[in-house]
């Protein structure tokens, strides 16, 4: 998925609509490796409560992904805020 592509799915998203949204050129790896990996995720009574850390390592011995420390802290961080944010438009749902 390229940017335009994400900026295409972004727009269809209420949360986004009006929001003009700038991927720094530092975090494109980790981004794109999430986007690779957000389906591989931990679910606790039908919350997603982290990202699968072995399948995630998993996917990326199986496809050859090259990876920093950093852009793995980069992912880390990205699928915290992503399930707090879920977490929060659910709890504002009830």
């Amino acid at each position: 998925m390229d940017e335009a592509q994400i900026n295409a799915v972004l727009q269809e998203d209420d949360d986004f609509k009006d929001r003009e949204l700038e991927l720094l050129p530092e975090n494109q790896k980790a981004f794109y490796w999430f986007l690779d990996v957000d389906d591989l995720w931990v679910y606790t009574e039908g919350f997603r409560v982290a990202l699968d850390i072995p399948a995630v390592m998993a996917d990326a011995q199986a496809v050859g992904r090259k990876y920093s420390k950093l852009d793995y802290q980069k992912l880390r961080i990205l699928s915290r805020h992503v399930v707090s944010t879920l977490n929060e438009r659910a709890s504002e749902q009830k």
